[in-house]
């Protein structure tokens, strides 16, 4: 929370209300954080103030002791290739571990900040590849989760 850049990015990704999550079917829906669906404005000035270290440690902790395994992936390159590779590869666990009623969570914070990820990948002895995705792995409650574009809509993008 140090970055200003990463902030901002957060922010650009944050749909404060239902009006606003269902006209971008992307992002991270009000109701992930555990928000009342309040005009947007509300909404907006309340997460930004809510956005910092001190919040976001003690939030980030909580995650971190309530999960009972955690799994790590990583490309050997960071390249685009690795990358598609990395996607199937995510897609076949996350399928699975659904089908075998195993709740998952990201918390990719770490593999998002440079410094972070290499002292994270120096730790767990994999300096030579790139942590890349972070996920939390554990039994729980259905939570609430962000919605998704259609697939011909992310198509067209790529096309268009």
């Amino acid at each position: 929370m140090h970055n200003p850049a990463f902030k901002r990015e957060l922010q650009s990704w944050m749909r404060y209300n239902k009006k606003h999550q269902d006209q971008t079917r992307d992002g991270l829906s009000y109701a992930v954080f555990g928000a009342p669906n309040l005009p947007r404005f509300v909404s907006q000035l309340a997460m930004s103030l809510m956005i910092n270290e001190k919040s976001q440690n003690k939030a980030d902790q909580v995650k971190i002791n309530s999960s009972s395994h955690f799994a790590l992936f990583t490309t050997r390159d960071n390249s685009l290739t690795q990358w598609i590779n990395l996607g199937r590869t995510l897609q076949r666990f996350l399928l699975k571990a659904t089908e075998l009623g195993i709740a998952h969570a990201y918390l990719n914070q770490p593999n998002e900040e440079n410094d972070l990820s290499i002292k994270m990948a120096a730790g767990l002895g994999v300096e030579s590849e790139y942590p890349t995705i972070l996920l939390r792995l554990g039994y729980g409650e259905q939570q609430a989760y962000s919605l998704r574009r259609e697939v011909k809509d992310v198509i067209g993008q790529i096309n268009g």
